[in-house]
């Protein structure tokens, strides 16, 4: 009897210590929830534009410890030239590839045939004998349905449960690859480390700039495209376009992200490369410290070393001008570029709305559908205008 009284005496002071414990520490739980930041729509944040700050033109609050880049009251224009910029075809090496080649639908890329990329990250040059080959198309089954692989079922694209079944060993719990892996793929057959990727132009060698006949305005590239590629963009066709060898368009090893809202992103690129300190050259930012451009001061031509704020996009969008698997064939440099656009007319060839809400006042809309292609203006003009004049 004594000892269940002490029993119980006990589980009550047991009791009396655990409940203000208790207490205390859902009091600290629900204090943590309520301190939580609320994610709100982001139609109610501010949006870190540089431009509309008024960092560039240094129109802004502060924006005086910044380097000025544009004119004042510079804003519409800048976004004019950043549109015709994004959806102009000149600016690929082919004449073809844009960077809205990749962002078309929805900011993203929502092509299906010749969108395989071998696993060119691993060293790989062939493609999966299960997944689409060159010039081949994607089907909802590769990714709906595990391939039946020698009685094992594997997945699109990786597998690594098949791989160690093939004598791999496992990766580490933190994602390293294991040593005791080879680099490339064991078996084509239960291995698939292709991605869906996007396409870009075909390998070729730049050989440089050609004015356009008949006074018309800017260059096109001219340049010789390669006999063969690697094995994972070699396709025999039936009959080629003249000029055109049993190459496909390259297909980049990672897949394009949409462009919406990516102006929130801090970074961009999948691994993050796009500094948010855009240097005006590469994707790097303050990471290349000899990151320069060319500026026109007191008379001379010098270097000035740029570090814009907020500008994430911008440093991604220099990448895929000179790579080789999306709009550039080698040595294009961005002098080239520069040379070639000066004095181009922007969007040239192509249709322009003329209820465009930032391009329709820049086009000819005497006859819609016949005179409303390309800008009224050249991008030189655009550039000199929009642009301080150090540059």
């Amino acid at each position: 009897m004594k000892t269940n009284i002490i029993s119980k005496k006990l589980k009550k002071a047991r009791t009396l210590i655990i409940l203000p414990v208790a207490a205390a520490m859902m009091g600290a739980w629900f204090a943590a929830v309520s301190a939580a930041p609320i994610v709100r729509p982001l139609n109610n944040e501010t949006v870190p534009d540089v431009n509309e700050l008024g960092i560039l033109d240094q129109s802004g609050p502060n924006a005086g410890q910044w380097p000025k880049i544009t004119n004042t009251d510079k804003k519409r224009d800048l976004k004019q030239l950043d549109k015709g910029l994004f959806w102009d075809m000149q600016v690929g090496g082919d004449g073809i590839q844009s960077c809205a080649s990749c962002h078309f639908h929805a900011g993203a890329d929502h092509r299906k045939t010749n969108q395989m990329s071998p696993g060119v990250k691993a060293g790989d040059a062939g493609h999966s004998s299960f997944l689409p080959l060159p010039n081949g198309t994607l089907t909802l089954t590769q990714y709906t349905t595990a391939v039946n692989v020698n009685g094992n079922e594997i997945g699109f694209p990786v597998d690594e449960a098949a791989l160690i079944i093939a004598g791999a060993a496992a990766d580490a719990p933190n994602g390293t690859p294991s040593a005791a892996s080879p680099v490339v793929k064991l078996d084509n057959a239960v291995d698939g480390n292709d991605v869906v990727s996007s396409q870009g132009v075909r390998l070729g060698t730049f050989a440089s700039l050609t004015e356009l006949p008949g006074g018309l305005f800017g260059h096109v590239d001219t340049a010789t495209l390669a006999a063969s590629d690697n094995e994972g963009f070699n396709f025999t066709f039936s009959a080629n376009a003249p000029g055109i060898p049993d190459t496909v368009r390259r297909v980049e090893p990672r897949n394009s992200p949409t462009v919406l809202n990516a102006i929130f992103n801090f970074r961009n690129f999948w691994d993050g490369r796009a500094d948010p300190f855009f240097n005006g050259v590469n994707p790097l930012g303050f990471r290349d410290p000899d990151a320069r451009v060319k500026v026109y001061l007191n008379g001379q031509l010098g270097e000035e070393h740029l570090t814009i704020p907020f500008s994430s996009a911008a440093s991604q969008a220099v990448g895929p001008v000179l790579s080789r698997f999306e709009m550039h064939w080698d040595p294009r440099s961005f002098a080239d570029v520069g040379k070639k656009l000066s004095t181009a007319q922007p969007l040239a060839g192509q249709l322009v709305s003329c209820s465009d809400s930032l391009l329709g006042g820049l086009t000819d809309c005497a006859t819609p559908g016949t005179t409303n292609r390309g800008l009224t203006v050249t991008y030189g003009d655009m550039i000199k205008s929009i642009f301080d004049e150090r540059f």
